[in-house]
């Protein structure tokens, strides 16, 4: 028998007055952006490919938690960054597709 197994990869961050969860690390057809702050806040959101160019951007008007969804079945193999900022604080983290 075989056990297939998928490891989910969930990076934190702290510092944007909110915990951000950006997931999976290895993506197939979503990026999940996850947001919880203490207060609402606008986030913009944006996807770059490994050559600089932006694939995907968006804003998410003011909100305190949600979880925002990136289509990702358009995109090539290859790695990503995800920025999300607020407030002048910018955070990214990598995803692969």
């Amino acid at each position: 028998w075989s056990l297939n197994l998928t490891l989910v990869t969930m990076t934190k961050y702290d510092g944007i007055d909110a915990d951000v969860v950006v997931y999976p690390s290895v993506v197939k057809d979503v990026i999940n952006v996850a947001l919880a702050g203490s207060s609402a806040e606008t986030y913009q959101i944006s996807v770059i490919d490994a050559n600089g160019q932006v694939v995907s951007n968006l804003s998410t008007g003011s909100v305190e938690k949600a979880v925002v969804q990136i289509p990702a079945a358009g995109f090539a193999q290859g790695m990503y960054t995800v920025k999300i900022s607020a407030n002048g604080v910018v955070k990214t983290a990598k995803v692969v597709k």
